[in-house]
């Protein structure tokens, strides 16, 4: 399955779901990110440290940081998925937790004998809660959304009426099946085919025609006007049930 790094509605950043292209994408960016805020010196960090110092204390701090939001997002599950800034702030909330005490430790590395009491610690959460912010952007552009789809529905017309059919309209001892590129005539009873669509994928709307509900644009009266450009007459035996399925 392909990784979906939306916030909102898609599978975001699940590691168990992930291909090798999006997640080596997502490293990359990790990467970049760090080396761009070694380059930056955040937070006075080019004033306190050396050049080497900042480089390994942000790449570090950005790899990490990558790895507690997965961690997040796999904690977080669906929720928050609805708002994509809402789901950003939720992941940079919960991974910021983790990566404080990192962040913490990996300051004793580079800056030995500093410590953080209580009060610097939450100081500190908030800084590094900004950062995975940051960072949680930065992955999400860098990796690859396929654009969400719904399936297909299924259709349960006989195969001998073809493909993506729009509309099916009774001509004596035939049908009249209507689809974007035409139409055509088939021997078959419109009875038989709604029968076998059982409402599945349309409806019949009038006793010579049946339409299918993904063509219909809307309904003006006793009309229904398809996507093909057709215009539907509405009987009075199935205007309840259209108005039911159609009307805007």
């Amino acid at each position: 399955m392909k990784n979906r790094l939306d916030f909102a509605d898609a599978r975001w950043m699940r590691l168990a779901k992930r291909e090798r292209p999006d997640w080596l994408r997502q490293l990359g960016m990790a990467l970049l990110v760090g080396v761009l805020l070694g380059v930056f010196g955040p937070f006075r960090s080019s004033a306190t440290m050396s050049v080497g110092a900042r480089y390994a204390f942000w790449v570090a701090s950005a790899l990490a940081g990558l790895l507690c939001l997965w961690g997040a997002d796999a904690l977080l599950g669906d929720k928050t998925r609805r708002s994509a800034w809402l789901r950003a702030a939720a992941l940079a909330a919960a991974s910021a937790v983790p990566m404080t005490f990192f962040v913490a430790w990996l300051f004793s590395l580079v800056q030995p004998g500093r410590v953080f009491p209580p009060g610097r610690l939450l100081a500190l959460y908030f800084a590094v809660a900004l950062v995975q912010l940051i960072l949680a952007a930065a992955v999400r552009r860098g990796t690859a959304v396929p654009e969400p789809s719904q399936p297909p529905r299924t259709s349960r017309l006989p195969r001998e009426l073809g493909d993506d059919v729009i509309a099916l309209e009774a001509e004596d001892h035939y049908l009249r099946v209507h689809r974007s590129s035409g139409s055509t005539l088939v021997l078959m009873r419109l009875a038989d085919a709604v029968a076998a669509d059982d409402g599945h994928q349309g409806l019949q709307v009038h006793r010579s025609w049946w339409v299918s509900r993904d063509a219909v644009e809307r309904m003006e009266g006793a009309r229904l006007h398809l996507s093909n450009g057709l215009n539907v007459p509405v009987g009075r035996t199935f205007a309840a049930q259209v108005r039911a399925a159609f009307r805007s």
